[in-house]
């Protein structure tokens, strides 16, 4: 399995009268490859942020008990912001459920204004940017 990746089980819950993964559930398995890109990188909560911009685009549907592959990548730093991109495939990676990205702003819940990226934690950003247009 690919680094800063989360496996995520469909749950029945997660499906639609259709029989496969409603597509309001693909923010939610982002957020979980975004908590173990957190997670794996040992940053945790150590910067709070808040996700200020969401794109997903659809491919193929998932369907009930299928395993969903979160990979994220961070394709963008900003001085106050970055981009996650993310891929939700099979467990080849071979088919593509969904892709997306989410802009974080790294955000002072005291005063309720955006802040600059810490350098420990853009450290951590620029060690897996892959530079994307997304």
């Amino acid at each position: 399995m690919l680094p800063n990746t989360a496996v995520v089980e469909v749950r029945f819950s997660d499906c639609d009268p259709m029989g496969h993964v409603n597509n309001a559930n693909y923010l939610t398995y982002f957020e979980q490859g975004r908590v173990e890109f957190l997670r794996q990188n040992h940053l945790g909560w150590s910067l709070p942020f808040i996700i200020a911009e969401a794109h997903v685009r659809f491919v193929a549907p998932a369907q009930f008990a299928e395993f969903v592959y979160v990979h994220v990548q961070v394709v963008k730093i900003g001085q106050k912001s970055w981009r996650f991109a993310y891929r939700a495939t099979d467990e080849s990676g071979q088919r593509l459920f969904a892709e997306g990205w989410t802009a974080q702003v790294a955000f002072d819940y005291t005063t309720h204004k955006s802040m600059a990226i810490p350098e420990d934690f853009r450290a951590v950003l620029e060690r897996w940017l892959v530079p994307s247009e997304a």
